[in-house]
């Protein structure tokens, strides 16, 4: 049995924490990119069924409200509920960080659970966030 030393131990550390930062990093800006895009449809589609003054709510035409509301979760992170206006860059900034700090965490664990546990908290942290979107609608 081979012992490592401490800056082995270290150096070994910080390229799991690396690796798993710049994974997490990306995907997250394509799960952002693909969901802001579909966010944007979305916002598009409802103004233009407003404009035609055909009687009818985005709700049957576009996405419902849930799904935009997972959509601006998905594209915005949990900030973009707590503050919509905030601008798309500046929370593509504050998700990237805080995914990247996550995912080098994870990574220090064994692989496979290290995946499973950061996608288990993605998912999490997604679903509380999209329903807490989704009833500040109505309570607020």
């Amino acid at each position: 049995m081979q012992i490592k030393s401490a800056s082995n131990r270290t150096k070994q550390g910080l390229q799991r924490f690396m690796i798993g930062a710049f994974a997490a990093l990306a995907f997250i800006a394509i799960e952002a990119g693909i969901s802001e895009i579909a966010f944007t449809r979305d916002v598009l589609c409802r103004q233009e069924v407003l404009s035609l003054r055909w009687g009818i709510s985005g709700d049957m035409v576009c996405h419902s409200e849930g799904v935009n509301v997972l959509l601006n979760v998905l594209a915005r992170g949990p900030i973009g509920v707590l503050h919509p206006q905030i601008p798309v860059g500046f929370a593509w900034l504050i998700i990237g960080i805080t995914y990247s700090l996550v995912g080098g965490i994870c990574a220090q664990i064994k692989p496979y659970r290290a995946i499973a546990v950061f996608f288990g908290l993605h998912v999490f942290v997604t679903l509380i966030a999209t329903a807490i979107g989704f009833l500040a609608r109505y309570i607020v």
